[in-house]
């Protein structure tokens, strides 16, 4: 199972982009999606792909990080967003706006790695979880946490209100997306 993490850059300073990119490429499971370098567009295809993690400069032209992160929460899509400014001055800002995390430029490696640790221990978020978040359909998740409570598909039925053949074909789909060879491995997994 990939547990990649997937983040967007948005800075319209080109070296800050690439001295980031550089970094993020030595931290292992993250996947670098997109590098936006005008804030406006940027906002769209963060909505459209819903990455795991922003990160995005206060000052750039056009719109402030802030106001990106505004519009993007607007728009009911609610990734996690680190702010990454040389200017330090703004750090009460983002905390006011909770924001996850903030990185003075030049970003330090070891700054950012804890970052990304902080990001997977946040709210005992593992890589499994984040991955059925974006695999699974609600109705999926649903089904996965009566199965991890020992539920028969019949008692799943009842309570979700669904029918019978509507939980094993759940059952399968997250089998199959999951990538496990049957339930006990499934619940073995969710568990952990």
């Amino acid at each position: 199972i990939s547990f990649v993490l997937s983040c967007f850059i948005i800075d319209n300073d080109k070296e800050s982009c690439s001295m980031l990119q550089n970094l993020l490429h030595t931290i292992s499971d993250i996947d670098i999606e997109s590098i936006d370098y005008h804030p406006e567009e940027a906002v769209k295809k963060v909505c459209l792909y819903k990455p795991d993690l922003v990160f995005v400069a206060v000052v750039m032209s056009n719109l402030t990080g802030f106001e990106v992160i505004k519009n993007i929460r607007n728009q009911n899509v609610f990734p996690s967003f680190v702010l990454v400014t040389a200017f330090p001055e703004y750090a009460v800002r983002a905390i006011k706006e909770e924001v996850f995390d903030y990185l003075v430029k030049p970003v330090d490696i070891d700054e950012l790695k804890q970052c990304i640790k902080r990001y997977l221990g946040e709210n005992h978020i593992n890589r499994f979880s984040i991955f059925i978040e974006k695999k699974l359909s609600n109705r999926e998740k649903e089904v996965l946490q009566q199965i991890c409570k020992g539920k028969t598909s019949r008692e799943i039925a009842t309570d979700l209100f669904i029918s019978k053949t509507t939980v094993d074909t759940h059952r399968k789909n997250i089998i199959k997306k999951i990538g496990c060879k049957n339930i006990s491995e499934l619940i073995a997994k969710y568990s952990s």
